[in-house]
């Protein structure tokens, strides 16, 4: 038995915290029983073995229930060998272009042409993606059935490809003459609303589009899709409407999705619309910093570079949606044999080198912070932080939130 190499671990005056960086899932436990399980890894020897050890039988059970949860955890392994991961999703931008033009949207979908690739490309683009062998393939934009092709190539997709297919659209572009091929060849659906009524969507998305976007989930809902996600960026202006929104979800029968307002693209030229924060501030949601919080979290991971790939409408392979930037680009599609090629390439197996650098738990100032692995779910928010009091800011607020629900709260596992 041995501590898996996927494990990080942090300290707290009497208290230890074991996690995985894979599946974000973790245990926090007293130094005394760290050192006893250390023990026991040292000697060799199974749990059930060492029984006669412990003078007290409840003793004895609690720490054989502890390594049994640190092994379903994957903290715990029987053998040093890494094995290879699933590879778990490529998102590949089909095209820039975009029939509507969203205040939020992070790529300014629809402003800029971009080239792309062609129909031939694509499809060459598609069977390397293929060869990767990803759990998920998700088809995005700007809106990916703007372009004529778009059904031929989904089709050539299904044809070749054996996971999950994901189509990631505003939905307008769905209707009684493509509706039937869409769900056949589409395991999800991701469709973005971001609004409860016309009058709350129309701020981002424009005016009409709300009740369209509804007949167009009820029209995927009659041919048989079953498993669709709604969407709905929230920030300070509009977190009061996200009851709303879950009400919404359970009428249309979908599952809600909600983002954080990242401003970037159009979403920086828009702030003053969407968000009251200024660049000296940072927005958390109010319903994450209640003392009373319920819902189980983890420590932030990430996969981009490694198990998660972003093809560009260009070709252009980045790290993930959150690192579209010229420094990130690992390659063109056109020009690789394999994407092994670039996910095997880094020295980490878990993260690429270029988000090892950037790495929230890497940062010289959060070294020795206890709560590192819990307060950051994505290193690419640190590209929304414009600056030291935006930064400093955050950590403020959040750190004595996160000191009370990881190390003080009880937990039961």
């Amino acid at each position: 038995m041995l501590i898996a190499k996927s494990t990080e671990i942090i300290e707290n005056q009497n208290k230890i915290i074991l996690a995985n960086r894979i599946s974000g899932e973790w245990m926090r436990m007293s130094r005394e029983v760290y050192e006893v399980i250390q023990e026991i890894i040292k000697s060799g020897e199974k749990i059930e073995e060492l029984e006669n050890i412990f003078e007290e039988k409840e003793d004895y059970v609690f720490v054989k229930n502890t390594i049994q949860t640190l092994e379903d955890c994957g903290i715990l392994c029987e053998s040093d060998e890494e094995k290879r991961l699933d590879n778990k999703i490529v998102s590949i931008q089909m095209t820039n272009r975009c029939n509507l033009r969203c205040k939020h949207c992070c790529v300014s979908a629809g402003d800029n042409v971009i080239e792309e690739l062609t129909t031939l490309q694509m499809k060459r683009a598609l069977d390397t993606v293929i060869e990767w062998n990803p759990l998920n393939i998700m088809l995005s934009g700007g809106e990916p059935m703007i372009r004529d092709d778009f059904l031929e190539l989904l089709e050539y997709l299904d044809q070749r490809y054996s996971g999950n297919i994901i189509l990631s659209t505003n939905a307008l572009l769905i209707n009684e003459r493509n509706v039937e091929s869409l769900v056949k060849h589409c395991e999800h659906f991701e469709i973005s609303i971001d609004g409860v009524d016309e009058e709350s969507c129309a701020i981002i998305r424009g005016k009409g589009v709300f009740e369209k976007v509804c007949s167009k989930i009820k029209l995927l809902k009659e041919y048989g899709a079953e498993h669709i996600n709604l969407s709905m960026v929230f920030s300070d202006k509009n977190e009061h409407l996200k009851e709303r929104f879950y009400e919404l979800n359970k009428q249309l029968n979908t599952t809600p999705v909600c983002r954080i307002f990242s401003p970037k693209g159009r979403g920086a030229e828009n702030r003053n619309i969407i968000s009251e924060t200024s660049k000296t501030d940072y927005y958390i949601p109010n319903d994450y910093l209640v003392e009373d919080y319920k819902k189980a979290f983890s420590i932030g991971i990430c996969s981009a570079g490694k198990r998660e790939l972003f093809i560009g409408c260009n070709g252009n392979i980045y790290p993930c949606p959150n690192f579209i930037l010229d420094t990130c680009i690992l390659g063109n599609i056109l020009n690789v044999e394999s994407l092994f090629d670039i996910t095997d390439k880094s020295a980490d197996q878990y993260l690429c080198d270029f988000i090892t650098e950037v790495a929230p738990i890497n940062l010289p100032r959060c070294q020795k912070c206890p709560v590192k692995l819990f307060c950051w779910t994505c290193p690419g928010e640190l590209f929304d932080i414009n600056t030291e009091a935006a930064f400093n800011s955050r950590c403020e607020r959040l750190k004595p939130v996160l000191m009370r629900r990881v190390w003080e709260k009880e937990i039961n596992y």
